[in-house]
């Protein structure tokens, strides 16, 4: 008989459970502890998303930082399990009822064709990895933003040439020296004609060690999309929908995102619905924001 007794997960789940899987538990430990079931699925949501974002970067900047002039030795890479037979637990990104979780919406991400791309070691790297047809030309600005005073302490700018098909380490950010490791890192890679290609961010510090603001989501329709904007950084912004307490049947096209004060976000409905509410919620605020949908004519 296995001894369940360590595995970070309720005991309920033992049964339900195969392959090993409690030798492939993701990062939990970066996250807060669970207090009631909605942290409980945030947690586990949020470390799978990091594993996998952090492992599809990897895979497609395909070479370390020492050799980073030299050719990719991985090109590729391959989900190849979306969903598990009910009631088994494993490796899922959608859920039973074919509704995307947070992990989904991090692949989604990770295997955006043009990709800015940190990597924490002995230094922090700023890569862009180009898996597009054409060769990107532009600028990365980087900056060190404090999410409670909403600004950007430090910030440089360099320009960016980067082959199809092609990984670049384009710098390092010893040029902020040190700093606190609460601070945000940011990444904004523009073309030349000023449009934006890619944006990411990423926290120096694992998620328990930090606190995050209160932050108030702004939403307006247009058409058939989500305009969202917020006043302070909101951590996960979770979009849901419901019709009649119907919770099912609303898609969006990104989901459980980031989002820093100044930027709009543009998400595209999808649903089977002539007409609900939408609610968006940063998950580290109490605050929730509600709009009335309609289905355009």
């Amino acid at each position: 008989m296995k001894d369940w007794t360590d595995y970070p997960w309720p005991k309920e789940w033992n049964a339900i459970t195969s392959a090993d899987s409690h030798l492939k538990i993701p990062p939990v430990e970066q996250f807060y502890d669970a207090y009631d079931f909605d942290s409980l699925v945030y947690r586990f949501g949020a470390a799978a998303s990091a594993y996998l974002r952090e492992t599809v970067e990897r895979y497609r900047r395909g070479k370390p930082v020492w050799d980073a002039h030299g050719p990719r030795r991985c090109q590729g890479h391959l989900v190849w399990k979306l969903n598990t037979t009910m009631p088994h637990i494993y490796s899922s990104v959608i859920d039973y009822y074919l509704e995307p979780g947070m992990p989904y919406y991090a692949l989604k991400r990770a295997y955006e064709p043009i990709l800015v791309s940190f990597e924490i070691g002995d230094h922090i790297y700023a890569w862009i990895v180009n898996d597009s047809t054409e060769i990107v030309k532009g600028s990365l600005t980087v900056q060190l933003y404090n999410i409670f005073l909403n600004k950007a302490e430090k910030e440089f700018t360099v320009p960016v040439r980067v082959a199809a098909g092609q990984s670049q380490l384009v710098c390092n950010l010893d040029e902020f020296g040190q700093f606190l490791r609460n601070r945000l890192i940011v990444g904004r890679l523009v073309g030349e004609d000023g449009d934006p290609i890619s944006t990411a961010n990423i926290f120096a510090d694992i998620e328990r060690h930090l606190s995050f603001p209160e932050a108030r989501i702004s939403l307006e329709i247009e058409g058939d999309e989500l305009v969202v904007g917020t006043d302070y950084f909101a951590r996960c912004v979770e979009l849901s929908g419901e019709c009649n307490v119907d919770p099912f049947g609303f898609f969006f096209s990104d989901n459980y995102f980031d989002l820093l004060p100044g930027d709009k976000k543009k998400v595209k409905i999808k649903t089977k619905h002539k007409e609900g509410n939408i609610t968006a919620k940063a998950h580290y605020s109490k605050s929730k924001t509600v709009i009335e949908y309609k289905a355009q004519k």
